[in-house]
């Protein structure tokens, strides 16, 4: 079978197409199968029954004791290879009257230059620049784990656990229809 690699990128090209241009370059696909007028409407109304499942209305997120404060809404993020704080988390959790310990990690953040700074992307290609690295404690039972965080500048409130929390976390990312594989596990 031809594999096709998702991750593969064609440099800095940027592609925009309108409507009108995917219909002409899907309806050659779309018509080869010439498929009865019965079949493809039982494919549209497969389709539109299923999308709704694309997406999931429930966010997967967590509650974690950091330094002692619960912290609510943090995100897990099987898909991100960064665990990550925002600016404005981190200044919004250190001026809380329980944030000694966020306003000791802020003071041990190690800083880069900018000559330096390393690059994080999310969906959709939006590039954020990586300000430092800040280390924060999170307790879970009776363990507790210093977890590096990358430190990015947005005013928005946000906290990721991404692959290295998750697997410092003991998740397993795993189904039995893909062999019971740890997706988690380095390779």
């Amino acid at each position: 079978k031809t594999g096709f690699d998702i991750k593969q990128r064609a440099g800095s090209i940027k592609v925009g197409l309108s409507e009108g241009k995917m219909h002409k370059i899907m309806m050659p696909y779309v018509c080869a199968e010439k498929a009865s007028a019965e079949e493809e409407q039982q494919r549209l109304e497969e389709s539109d029954k299923l999308s709704a499942e694309a997406r999931d209305g429930y966010r997967c997120e967590t509650s974690l004791n950091i330094f002692g404060l619960r912290v609510h809404g943090v995100l897990i993020d099987s898909g991100a290879m960064s665990n990550v704080i925002t600016m404005g988390a981190i200044c919004a959790l250190s001026s809380l009257s329980e944030g000694g310990g966020f306003r000791k990690a802020l003071r041990n953040c190690k800083f880069v230059d900018k000559q330096r700074a390393r690059i994080v992307s999310g969906l959709g290609g939006k590039m954020m620049a990586v300000q430092g690295t800040i280390v924060l404690e999170i307790e879970l039972r009776s363990k507790s784990v210093q977890m590096p965080f990358m430190l990015i500048n947005e005013p928005s409130y946000s906290l990721i656990i991404g692959t290295p929390g998750l697997r410092a976390l003991e998740f397993k990312l795993q189904s039995p229809l893909f062999g019971n594989v740890n997706f988690l596990v380095d390779p």
